[in-house]
């Protein structure tokens, strides 16, 4: 895996776990920010993200999967992306016809993309998403017995997958997910409760399909 703090991913139609592929699933800290445009106010929100010290893992990552990208928006992300914070990198995944700044497209680094073959990537939270809430509650005890199982992990990349590709009714309820995301397996966290908190922030009886094909 390369070092490089800004990473591009030309493909369209990306999901986020096409980009969490790219870093064989490092245990990060992952900030996903997927909607068809960025402009100013959005890099405003990369800015800040990029800014916090990851609880987990070494690094946070953020990524950028988007249709287009403004001027004013790339010019406003470049300072940023000239001098990242050192615990901070960026994935941005775009289409191989949008068109960047020069100045922006010489901070990246051009990797290309490899699906994650992993049958079961998704499986344990698509499981705990169409279960009700009981069984999920059940199931989190369970899980978290065994120490060494990598139910942490496939929780935070199935939750980012879900926050990447659903809306909440409320915007207290996304807010409450990406804190979520952020907290689930990291140092010093009770993962008991943040996942009960999880059970019960989400709707019951989904089969998330697009998270999975």
């Amino acid at each position: 895996m390369s070092t490089h703090h800004a990473q591009l991913l030309r493909k369209k139609n990306a999901t986020v776990a096409e980009a969490l592929a790219i870093y064989d699933n490092t245990l990060c800290e992952v900030y996903p920010l997927c909607q068809p445009n960025i402009g100013i106010s959005d890099v405003r929100t990369i800015i800040e993200q990029a800014n916090l010290r990851p609880a987990l893992g070494q690094f946070r990552l953020v990524v950028v999967i988007c249709d287009t990208i403004t001027s004013e928006a790339q010019q406003a992300l470049l300072k940023i992306l000239e001098e990242p914070p050192e615990t901070t990198r960026f994935l941005f995944v775009l289409p191989p016809d949008l068109s960047l700044l020069k100045t922006v497209a010489s901070r990246f680094e051009v990797i290309s993309g490899k699906e994650d073959k992993r049958e079961d990537a998704s499986t344990e939270f698509s499981e705990f998403l169409a279960a009700k809430y009981p069984g999920r509650l059940l199931s989190i005890v369970k899980k978290l017995e065994d120490k060494e199982s990598p139910y942490l992990k496939e929780m935070r990349s199935g939750l980012a997958h879900y926050v990447a590709k659903n809306g909440f009714a409320l915007k207290t309820q996304r807010e409450m997910a990406l804190f979520l995301l952020d907290r689930i397996g990291s140092r010093g966290a009770s993962n008991k409760l943040l996942l009960e908190a999880l059970a019960l922030l989400l709707p019951i009886g989904q089969k998330n399909k697009e998270m999975i094909h």
